[in-house]
């Protein structure tokens, strides 16, 4: 053990039996590294505790969290994992619901995650640590979320679904805590992509990163329970998500793939009509295949048949068929033709206005 070390320690000491707070903490962290520096940290630590000290406190605890230190021994990660613990719980009642609170937590939390991941899952109080860490993040990433920014709740939500990971049994439960935590990541990711215009934006990796891990939890609860992961929103919603994702990376080549994957996943027409809407700066031929599973969607999916939409969505159709493959264009007035008479005789009439402009646009 170091002198220089041992005295400061000393020093810490002398101050925090004089009250004089900044300097105590100023002398903690002038301890400095080695192997004895977690001893001196949690001596430190300790008196401050006894003696009711909670600003010097959390500061030598802030320091231990941050100091470089091997917590690979069983007795140091257990009171390292007590003391994180114990500033979590300092930090939540001492701070306001401020952009601070969440990141000095996620600071801590995240420390706490890499030393579970050291530990063995048989290891006493392991589980126990491991779920109140869980629950902790949850709460105050859904604060974040409420209260903060999306930013502060993409971390503690990504701290969250980090730990989920560390159960060694998934449980149904489990399973459900880390969709919402991978969804609330990729929705939080798009919306900060969308203030983030710069090409190449991180948020867009993050996004699919996200995306990523929501279907390997949908694909992991398929197998419990396939029908309720049929008819679960987030589905529908995750296709339309990662269709804007890649057409802001210019992924053009992936995206007829994701509208088929809609079409099998029986996404819904609000979900197609998003897509199709997206079709900006996209070439012509996605923008075809787009527009016309929309076009299926609405015949197949809407019960009350929209027929104002439906022509709206084909007068697009047709606009890009011209455009891109004129061949395609004619064969698609063949279509309505049969769709404009069987409306009429069904007192369903098509919109007026679309038949004149498939007039004008025909001569």
């Amino acid at each position: 053990m170091s002198p220089s070390g041992i005295g400061e320690l000393l020093l810490t000491l002398i101050a925090l039996e004089e009250g004089h707070n900044d300097e105590a903490i100023n002398h903690v962290r002038a301890i400095p590294a080695g192997d004895h520096k977690i001893d001196l940290l949690l001596n430190a630590a300790d008196r401050a505790f006894k003696k009711g000290n909670k600003v010097v406190l959390k500061g030598i605890l802030k320091e231990l969290v941050t100091a470089d230190i091997d917590w690979s021994d069983g007795e140091k990660k257990h009171s390292a994992l007590v003391l994180l613990r114990c500033l979590i719980r300092m930090t939540n009642a001492t701070s306001n619901d401020s952009s601070d609170r969440f990141n000095e937590n996620a600071l801590y939390i995240e420390k706490a995650h890499k030393i579970l991941s050291l530990c063995n899952a048989q290891e006493s109080l392991y589980e126990a640590e491991l779920d109140w860490l869980f629950r902790t993040s949850w709460n105050l990433a859904i604060q974040a979320a409420t209260t903060a920014g999306t930013e502060e709740a993409c971390i503690l939500y990504n701290l969250t679904a980090k730990l989920l990971l560390l159960f060694p049994v998934k449980s149904v439960h489990c399973l459900q805590s880390l969709k919402i935590c991978a969804f609330a990541i990729l929705v939080g990711k798009v919306n900060l992509s969308r203030q983030d215009e710069t090409e190449g934006s991180p948020h867009l990796d993050d996004a699919l990163a996200a995306l990523e891990l929501l279907r390997g939890t949908l694909e992991e609860l398929r197998k419990i329970d396939p029908e309720g992961v049929k008819e679960d929103p987030v589905v529908g919603q995750s296709v339309y998500l990662e269709f804007e994702v890649r057409v802001k990376r210019k992924e053009w080549e992936g995206l007829k793939g994701i509208v088929e994957y809609a079409e099998c996943v029986d996404a819904s027409v609000q979900i197609f009509e998003r897509m199709a809407v997206t079709r900006h700066n996209c070439p012509s031929g996605v923008v075809f295949v787009t527009v016309q599973a929309t076009l299926d969607a609405i015949l197949k999916r809407d019960p009350e048949f929209d027929l104002t939409k439906f022509s709206q969505w084909f007068r697009v159709l047709v606009r890009t068929a011209l455009v891109s493959n004129r061949d395609a264009a004619f064969g698609l007035f063949e279509q309505v033709k049969a769709i404009v008479k069987s409306s009429a005789s069904q007192g369903n009439a098509y919109p007026e206005e679309e038949i004149n402009w498939l007039m004008i646009t025909a001569w």
